[in-house]
Parts: C-alpha cells; sequence; structure tokens
C-alpha cells in the first residue's frame, strides 16, 4: 500500500492550478507507480506518469498540464498495485 507519512503527505502546488505544477510524495516502499488527472467526475484528463518503478523514499516531479483544461474541480491521482491516493484541486 501507498503509505504517505503525516509530515510528507502529498503535496501539489500550486493551488489552484496553473500551466506546470509540482507533486511532492514520499513512497513508503518501492513501488510501480502512475499519476493521472481526473476530472470531477473521475474521467482520465491526462497521464503524467504510467507504471514507472520507483524506489522507496521522497520523490518530486513536475506535471504539465493540457492547456485548454476548463475551470473545474480535478483529481491528481498517485496509484500502484498496492493503493492509491488522490489529491483534490481546482483551475
Amino acid at each position: 500500500m501507498l503509505n504517505f507519512p503525516k509530515p510528507k503527505h502529498p503535496l501539489l502546488y500550486p493551488n489552484p492550478l496553473q500551466n506546470t505544477e509540482h507533486l511532492k510524495y514520499t513512497l513508503a516502499d518501492d513501488n510501480q507507480i502512475s499519476i493521472v488527472l481526473l476530472d470531477g467526475q473521475g474521467k482520465l484528463v491526462a497521464t503524467f506518469v504510467e507504471n514507472e518503478k520507483q524506489v522507496k523514499g521522497d520523490h518530486e516531479v513536475e506535471l504539465n498540464l493540457p492547456g485548454n483544461l476548463p475551470y473545474g474541480t480535478y483529481f491528481i491521482q498517485i496509484a500502484s498495485e498496492k493503493g492509491k491516493v488522490s489529491i483534490k484541486t481546482v483551475k
């Protein structure tokens, strides 16, 4: 399962969404992960990382959002075979 210790839970900034976002997270174990953007209804909008093997520890990725993203509620989701976590955000 993805384990996000209290002081290092996933952090997305800036928020509200801009063209480029930064996502910081900590993995408790080596994992194969995916990072996606979902709209407010849970439909896939963009894929940033797909089934990428990452090692235990702190990570930071830069997310380049689609240029035509309409205003609304979105979720950045980090998922692995052991679990997933979503961060609610708005544009």
